[in-house]
């Protein structure tokens, strides 16, 4: 098995696994989500990088419909 055949299908999984652990995580890890994307000029906080995980991981299935944590 070549990791290129199975890159789409592990995408969408780690997308999901990373979004669950951000929308879970307690105060300090949002705390820390927040100082890495303000270092990068992204204002919209943790919420923000949930919503974008979930937004591309539906993409990527095929749906574009998301919903906010």
């Amino acid at each position: 098995m070549q990791p290129e055949e199975h890159s789409e299908d592990l995408l969408p999984l780690l997308l999901e696994i990373c979004e669950d652990y951000f929308a879970h995580t307690g105060p300090a890890g949002h705390r820390e989500v927040d100082a890495l994307l303000r270092a990068r000029d992204i204002t919209g906080g943790p919420g923000w990088l949930i919503d974008m995980l979930a937004l591309t991981r539906r993409r990527l299935q095929g749906g574009t419909q998301t919903h906010a944590h």
